[in-house]
């Protein structure tokens, strides 16, 4: 995002595009069906940014140092804010899109983000305009988030356990843990997102134990049939590991395993058949050292896991 004269003015890289085909883009999802959410990251600017100077910096529109060698934008001073606001109203415009994931949203205070909710979004409802924080801290802190910003949802990192439990046969009481965590914490557990891998770490096949393509269709089972948003990371519909291939290696077929995909084809049917599987309640229903059960249900509808 450049700035000239206090009005942010954008573009779409140019390997990619213009404005225009982002916004063709985004027509054609809506005609298939699909909603498209847009990365804003308004943690901090880039290196190269122009009002990364000295002279604002001494003006207080940024704050610490981030590990990424930049400076954390101060959402505090109202230059700052009225500025990142306009960058997320000018996307939404330029774009046509259905939200926002906004990265690192610990770094902002939430009265900032409550105010960018309720202006970003104009007259559209939270159900129409979805925005999503990535808040890496503590579930309660995440829970806090929601509680007065007005974000749709979150990140469920402590999903990630599954890593533990199902890849690598850490006890079942640690998933039992997690979960109750999450019920004290979160307002809303089937708001959050939550899934078996994030782009931030290593993947469920790169640190799961053998038999690993087994151990990943038990972790998907339980995202698919668990109260929350379920989010597939790519590679992750086709059993794929490529974190160490290069880019595109998704698409050769000697790096997808047969069958995996019509499995998770499936799971996300049922998903979709049985509604108590997206919206129902959930209650554990046993616990042992080799099960975990649950139940989801809803009206007269019940579904065991």
């Amino acid at each position: 995002v450049l700035v000239q004269e206090q009005v942010p003015v954008a573009q779409v890289d140019e390997n990619l595009g213009t404005k225009e085909t982002l916004r063709e883009l985004v027509a054609q999802a809506h005609v298939r069906g699909l909603r498209v959410i847009l990365d804003l990251p308004l943690a901090f600017p880039g290196t190269q940014h122009p009002l990364y100077i000295e002279e604002n910096t001494a003006k207080g529109w940024f704050g610490p140092m981030s590990p990424y060698g930049v400076r954390q934008w101060n959402a505090g001073q109202p230059e700052v804010s009225d500025l990142l606001i306009r960058v997320g109203e000018f996307w939404r415009e330029a774009a046509g899109v259905d939200g926002f994931r906004i990265d690192s949203a610990q770094t902002q205070p939430n009265d900032f983000w409550a105010r960018f909710a309720r202006e970003v979004r104009g007259a559209s409802s939270p159900e129409e305009f979805f925005l999503l924080a990535e808040v890496a801290q503590h579930s309660g802190k995440i829970g806090e988030l929601l509680n007065v910003t007005g974000f749709n949802s979150a990140y469920d990192f402590s999903f990630l356990t599954t890593q533990d439990v199902i890849g690598r046969g850490a006890p079942l009481g640690k998933l039992a843990f997690v979960f109750g965590e999450a019920k004290r914490y979160y307002p809303n557990l089937s708001r959050l997102c939550a899934g078996i891998d994030n782009y931030g770490l290593r993947t469920f096949l790169s640190v799961a134990a053998e038999p690993k393509l087994e151990r990943m269709k038990l972790a998907l089972g339980l995202l698919l049939t668990v109260d929350r948003i379920p989010m597939l990371y790519s590679g992750d519909e086709v059993g794929c590991w490529y974190g160490d291939k290069e880019v595109g290696a998704l698409f050769e077929p000697g790096n997808q395993n047969p069958g995996f995909r019509a499995h998770v084809q499936r799971l996300l049917a049922l998903r979709k058949k049985e509604r108590v599987l997206r919206r129902g309640d959930f209650q554990e229903v046993a616990r042992t050292d080799a099960v975990y059960a649950f139940l989801r249900s809803g009206g007269e509808r019940r579904v065991l896991v």
